[in-house]
């Protein structure tokens, strides 16, 4: 006696499906940016339509009931593997997603002619571990990815259909079926892969999720501007290498641009924030690997330099400013204007100096930078003109 009833089963899981399906691409539709989303609730859909043909089959022609349902199921396959190449962000195998359908919708052209019921069904399994590996792969084939809780959920879930489906493929060579929508044998398995698909949709899901909420996370702590880690964000990054560094010597640059006040006036706010990204991109190509760099607000810069002697640190500060008052800035129609920026440093000699106590001495050095006419270097600790020997 068969405790479940395959074809219920089959009715549940298509209407669930098809509810999520629309929310996807739902979804989709209202973040743009989020393809995968669109593909996804597509291939759902099509899985829909492709199961609901094979449910009325004893109403339709073979062509409908077999062929196009068949068809439409492949398609499914097919969608749900490129929607995670596509969420990868990686270049889309359109080529070889239509080899595939193409191939396995027109053996099932020959085998509506020369094979039977039973064949299909052996053989849709293995269809079916050809996509869900292809989707396997993609999935982990970043090694960073397969160190990600989230991703190994995912690709467990997917490993386990494998399972699920190698188990039925092995399991109706053994016992052919006539009808495999209404009677495998297997009224456990059906149940077990209803539930893995849309636990393998929620999963896909909530990577999406994930990465919107990285992508949002990332925008809260990063000048729009600039591109450069805003205060908040420099301060917690700075702070935590302090804490856990504090056995090395560092060096705090607070840097302001000169007379910035001017630039607006005379050139143009385009002109200022032309400035700006300029500096931003001069200190990314001065600043020595590790340091960690942000635009406190307005005109002003800071950075911190890892693991560094004074004379070091001067160094690099002597070539931001320097670089920065050799190049001349352009924008298209307006004149070229010239930008120069006043820089306060201050070394840590201790690990109970703090980030506060750093910048307030960085400041008072960049207090100093000014007073002395601008567009110059100052460093704290003592006051000098030049790094000190060491």
């Amino acid at each position: 006696m068969q405790l479940l009833d395959p074809f219920t089963l089959y009715f549940l899981l298509m209407a669930t499906l098809l509810l999520l399906s629309l929310l996807l691409l739902l979804m989709g539709l209202v973040h743009r940016q989020e393809r995968s989303l669109r593909f996804w609730g597509i291939s759902g859909l099509l899985g829909v339509g492709g199961v609901l043909l094979l449910l009325a089959r004893e109403l339709l022609s073979p062509w409908l009931g077999v062929i196009a349902a068949n068809s439409l199921l492949f398609a499914s396959l097919a969608g749900c593997w490129l929607g995670i190449v596509e969420f990868q962000q990686r270049p889309l195998p359109w080529r070889q997603a239509w080899a595939l359908w193409g191939g396995c919708s027109l053996l099932w052209v020959l085998l509506l002619f020369y094979g039977d019921t039973a064949l299909r069904s052996q053989l849709y399994g293995l269809i079916y571990l050809l996509f869900a590996a292809l989707a396997l792969y993609q999935l982990l084939c970043d090694p960073a990815h397969r160190r990600r809780g989230s991703y190994r959920l995912v690709g467990g879930i997917i490993l386990l259909l494998m399972l699920s489906y190698s188990y039925r493929t092995y399991h109706m060579l053994l016992h052919p079926v006539l009808n495999p929508l209404r009677n495998t044998g297997l009224p456990l398995q059906q149940l077990l892969a209803s539930l893995l698909e849309f636990a393998k949709t929620l999963g896909l899901l909530y990577l999406v999720f994930e990465r919107m909420q990285q992508g949002l996370q990332q925008l809260a702590m990063l000048d729009a501007l600039t591109g450069l880690h805003n205060r908040r964000a420099f301060e917690q990054q700075a702070t935590a290498t302090l804490l856990h560094d504090g056995h090395h010597r560092h060096a705090l640059l607070v840097m302001d641009l000169d007379l910035f006040k001017r630039i607006n006036d005379g050139h143009g706010h385009q002109a200022g924030d032309a400035a700006l990204q300029h500096f931003a991109s001069l200190l990314a190509a001065q600043l020595p690997a590790g340091s960690i760099s942000g635009r406190l607000g307005g005109e002003e810069f800071v950075a911190l330099l890892r693991d560094t002697s004074s004379s070091q640190a001067w160094q690099v500060a002597e070539a931001i400013r320097s670089q920065l008052a050799a190049n001349w800035i352009g924008l298209p129609d307006k004149p070229a204007f010239q930008v120069t920026t006043s820089i306060g440093l201050a070394m840590r000699h201790h690990r109970q100096q703090t980030l506060a106590a750093l910048y307030h001495d960085a400041d008072m050095a960049l207090y100093d930078a000014k007073q002395r006419g601008r567009n110059q270097v100052c460093s704290s600790r003592p006051l000098v003109a030049v790094p000190a020997a060491e």
